[in-house]
């Protein structure tokens, strides 16, 4: 109450910038992967608007951040910033939440062990994701190849190693770019989560065999060994020659 939760649902979200790493664990210079892993917070804004004038509450959750969320909605709570934030309440928070949404970090964990629902937007590296449950649903950061001047695909990324790059440096040598996703994928991807959880998400067969296509890519290895979770509908649409 004190957060201003009153009742109905509410969805944590999630953007990691670096900055826990950098002030709790600061004997160790962190900067090697905070450009490739990092996302803009903001980049939420239209998509939790967008839920919050369904009637959801929303909360940014996350400690040591200094950029606060630029949304103004009485149900857009920045609680990571607001003062309000406790070690508890970061477990529980994402215990209670109807899905949690992020970009891959360690806080990751805690919507994982409460077997929570998980929207995991600009991840990268490929073969990291985290796709054990049907209850996740995934979107990608793409990678530009400079030098080609187009997209790498799923199978080359795979095939060449860059599915498990874990430095900036990494990219960098192969003279390759990371492009985030934009508002309008993440709003695509919130709202595709909140409708699956809903019951009123429909799929078309075309959607299907954009799954199917995707997944016949992936064997298990030793990183993962189950692939449950789905990958954004919209997102594979707007990117079938991935696909190729």
């Amino acid at each position: 109450k004190k957060i201003g939760i009153e009742n109905g649902k509410f969805i944590c979200i999630y953007a990691r910038r670096g900055e826990y790493k950098r002030t709790v664990l600061s004997d160790k210079d962190w900067d090697f992967h905070n450009d490739y892993n990092n996302m803009d917070v903001d980049t939420y804004v239209p998509a939790i608007t967008k839920l919050a004038n369904q009637g959801n509450s929303v909360l940014r959750v996350g400690s040591h951040n200094s950029k606060k969320l630029s949304a103004s909605h009485p149900k857009i709570i920045d609680y990571s910033t607001n003062g309000l934030r406790t070690d508890f309440l970061d477990i529980y928070l994402p215990d209670k939440c109807f899905f949690f949404a992020s970009n891959g970090s360690g806080l990751d964990g805690v919507p994982s062990i409460f077997r929570k629902p998980t929207l995991y937007v600009n991840i990268i590296p490929l073969e990291y994701m985290n796709a054990e449950s049907d209850k996740n649903l995934i979107i990608f950061k793409k990678i530009w190849m400079i030098g080609k001047k187009r997209f790498m695909t799923f199978q080359e990324i795979l095939y060449s190693g860059v599915g498990r790059y874990l430095s900036t440096e990494q990219y960098k040598k192969a003279n390759l770019e990371i492009v985030h996703n934009t508002s309008e994928e993440i709003d695509d991807a919130m709202q595709e989560m909140f409708e699956r959880l809903q019951g009123t998400w429909g799929m078309t067969a075309e959607d299907e065999d954009l799954q199917e296509r995707f997944w016949a890519i992936f064997e298990p290895n030793d990183i993962n060994r189950l692939f449950l979770a789905y990958i954004g509908t919209d997102f594979l649409k707007q990117n079938v020659e991935l696909l190729e």
